[in-house]
């Protein structure tokens, strides 16, 4: 008997694809269920309430500053874009009250 066997000419491959679990993407599938606009807005109304007080926090950090017009730029920045964010979504939900009034 010899340990010199033969090399076999086809070799079996396992397929990688077929191994590895297919990635899901929430937004897209049906399994996680639809989206309730109403829902979300009530489950995460707590980051008003934190985009409030960071904005708050970032106005006394702009008074009691006293550095250059350029160094408070991106303080500025910020508050903006906390402010339109906040706009946004009162104004999402002033949009939402009216349907209601009108479409109930």
């Amino acid at each position: 008997m010899s340990a010199k066997n033969p090399v076999p000419r086809f070799k079996k491959i396992v397929n990688p694809k077929s191994t590895r679990p297919k990635p899901r993407d929430p937004r897209f599938d049906s399994l996680s269920g639809e989206f309730d606009e109403n829902k979300f807005r009530r489950r995460y109304a707590f980051l008003d309430e934190m985009r409030q007080e960071e904005m708050n926090s970032l106005k006394d950090q702009v008074k009691k500053s006293k550095a250059s017009w350029e160094d408070k730029q991106p303080i500025y920045k910020k508050i903006d874009s906390l402010r339109n964010q906040l706009n946004t979504n009162r104004q999402k939900s002033e949009r939402d009250e009216i349907k209601k009034k009108f479409y109930k």
